[in-house]
């Protein structure tokens, strides 16, 4: 009888997470619907039974409508799944091929992205809001066609968000935010002249603090700022041979909406940058003998002897400083008016 009851208890498990995933899937088609989008797909299928619960919706088709740009995204099949013990995790499968058109290319040339894996982890408190997201993609290639050559290619990727549902109508909310990714070459594009072909690593963490209202975007930054929100940029790595950067500090917004903030960061790389531009005619040789002598009196040996540059950069009223030393202005950023979401439930 004990079995049986066990048995029983897993199988309503596995029916009830069928449940969530399917009402989660038709209330954001419902939605996306309702805001113009133009969604198909074949019948789906339930499979998985017992170790996961997995939904396909074959032959996926999204389009926008024309006053949203008319692009449109197709992919032989979308999955969604999820562990019956853990129906608070959900689960989007994008990995293989997926035609675009009118975002990135010409209406009669249809953008091709691929990935062998590419999954989006959904976290869910007990009232059903979003809390946590995590992306991880590999071997992502995006190209013009079928048989062109690759635009974009990323070896690995992963992108983290968490503390996106806790109090919302509070204003000590904090986000967390991690992005890493490895390797990010533009094949079609040839060499980048002094940067090697591939961005080897791009990493950053940040601290989202102050409370995030629904609403249009510049109502939601508005009200952030009030509420004395500000970015917590805990690291910032950007490696480009043989150009590297780190940097940590604080973003916020000023009263017209405008970043505004401090940063320090370090410098490694750019005595072999400015060589390597003397060796492609970039700068003339007497240019490049003034600048090594410059910045090797500006460095400092760190750890293993190689040269480092520690700077403060500042920006503020539109303009960048290293120090007081202004380097250059900076444009005026046009928030648009899109819709910032509340936060998802069940039905």
């Amino acid at each position: 009888l004990v079995t049986v009851a066990v048995i029983a208890l897993y199988v309503a498990a596995w029916f009830g997470t069928a449940s969530v995933l399917k009402n989660q899937a038709a209330q954001w088609i419902s939605t996306q619907r309702q805001a113009g989008l133009a969604i198909e797909y074949d019948e789906p299928t339930l499979s998985g039974f017992p170790a996961r619960v997995i939904v396909v919706y074959p032959a996926w088709s999204v389009s926008a409508p024309a006053t949203a740009g008319g692009w449109t995204w197709r992919t032989p099949s979308l999955t969604l799944w999820a562990k019956p013990w853990t129906p608070l995790h959900l689960n989007v499968d994008l990995a293989g091929a997926h035609t675009l058109t009118d975002m990135w290319t010409s209406p009669d040339v249809v953008g091709v992205v691929s990935a062998a894996r590419a999954d989006i982890q959904a976290t869910l408190t007990m009232r059903g809001q979003i809390d946590a997201i995590a992306v991880d993609v590999s071997d992502v290639k995006a190209a013009n066609g079928t048989d062109g050559p690759a635009l974009l290619a990323i070896d690995t990727g992963a992108l983290a968000i968490s503390g996106i549902s806790a109090g919302n109508n509070t204003e000590s909310t904090q986000r967390h935010l991690e992005m890493d990714i490895t390797n990010i070459a533009f094949p079609a594009l040839g060499q980048f002249g002094v940067f090697a072909p591939a961005i080897k690593t791009a990493r950053v963490k940040l601290d989202l603090t102050g409370q995030i209202a629904a609403g249009p975007l510049p109502t939601t930054l508005a009200t952030w700022r009030e509420a004395g929100g500000t970015l917590e940029v805990r690291e910032l790595v950007f490696d480009w041979p043989p150009l590297s950067v780190s940097a940590n500090g604080t973003v916020a917004l000023n009263d017209r909406l405008q970043p505004v903030g401090a940063l320090s960061a370090k410098f490694q790389g750019f005595l072999e940058a400015v060589e390597t531009m003397a060796v492609h005619g970039v700068v003339r040789k007497g240019e490049a003998d003034i600048a090594r002598i410059a910045l090797g009196l500006m460095s400092r040996a760190a750890e293993g002897g190689v040269p480092e540059i520690n700077l403060s950069v500042t920006f503020q009223d539109g303009k960048l400083y290293t120090g007081p030393l202004k380097l250059m202005d900076v444009p005026e950023i046009v928030w648009p008016t899109i819709v910032w979401p509340s936060a998802i439930a069940i039905p």
